[in-house]
């Protein structure tokens, strides 16, 4: 990439961090580029700069993508407040997701997430209360206006864009092209939202059969450290991050830190374990 370039592309990602901060809207990001952010974020300790995430993510021509797909997962509570240069960080409610091993999982916890975002409630209502509970996308494109109080309608598109991919993929929604059409799960969690009630969408974590040793989160795990590629490392402490109980079953969701001998550097990486009947386990 000439240098030429590589300002360009500069600019157009701090111009995307801009709208962010006017608007507050995820823009620009479907569900499969949060999804691949979070993953290399998990890979690197769950804490790293976007200079560090760059590499994996896909290089210098998508710094503006990986941006929006950072800032995005803060939207959804996934990722930490971040501001300036500072290292994006997984949230607790991010290691949760990032934590369940199934699609339907993962599902579970973005949804109220998704669903509750301050600027996604207006748009669902006016859903609810459409025919056939649908509004075709030129619909949702024209109802940023009055939610941002204006921005181009190139802008307003990417917010629609991301709506809908995040939106089908979590369950809220149906995405048919043109149309988005809210489901009978999205409602339900929208009902509680409007209520003040705690949302309930089934249990983050459906664990299998009772084993007694730590399950990897990640494809990677903790087999070797993602700063340096080497395997010689040493667990160092761990953090209890929550409890789910199934039946007889207790999941725990651990988060645990090593120690790399080769390159003096920590990470984590979140875990789960299942174990037997209800244990006393101090939060």
């Amino acid at each position: 990439m000439t240098e030429e370039k590589e300002e360009d592309e500069e600019k157009k990602s701090q111009d995307v961090e801009k709208m962010q901060k006017v608007s507050g809207i995820p823009m620009l990001a479907t569900m499969d580029d949060i999804l691949k952010a979070l993953g290399i974020l998990l890979d690197k300790g769950s804490k790293a700069t976007i200079k560090e995430l760059l590499g994996p993510f896909g290089g210098k021509g998508r710094k503006r993508l990986l941006s929006a797909s950072l800032n995005s997962a803060m939207a959804y509570n996934l990722v930490e407040p971040h501001s300036g240069r500072a290292p994006f960080v997984v949230s607790e409610k991010g290691k949760k997701f990032l934590s369940a091993q199934e699609e339907s999982g993962k599902k579970s916890v973005l949804l109220p997430e998704f669903v509750g975002y301050k600027h996604y409630r207006d748009i669902f209502i006016q859903m609810k209360r459409a025919p056939d509970t649908a509004m075709k996308k030129e619909a949702i494109t024209t109802a940023w206006a009055s939610i941002t109080g204006g921005g181009k309608i190139t802008t307003r598109r990417s917010y629609t864009m991301t709506f809908a991919s995040v939106g089908d993929w979590c369950g809220a929604m149906k995405d048919t092209g043109k149309t988005c059409s809210l489901t009978s799960e999205g409602e339900s969690v929208l009902e509680q939202i409007l209520k003040g009630e705690e949302v309930s969408v089934g249990k983050i974590i459906q664990p299998q059969k009772p084993v007694t040793g730590p399950i990897p989160i990640s494809a990677i795990g903790a087999a070797y450290c993602p700063f340096c590629t080497k395997t010689d490392i040493d667990p160092k402490n761990e953090k209890l991050l929550d409890k789910v109980t199934t039946g007889e079953v207790t999941t725990l969701i651990i988060e645990r830190t090593f120690y790399c001998r080769a390159c003096a550097r920590e990470f984590t990486r979140v875990v789960q374990q299942a174990v037997g009947i209800k244990p006393n386990v101090a939060d």
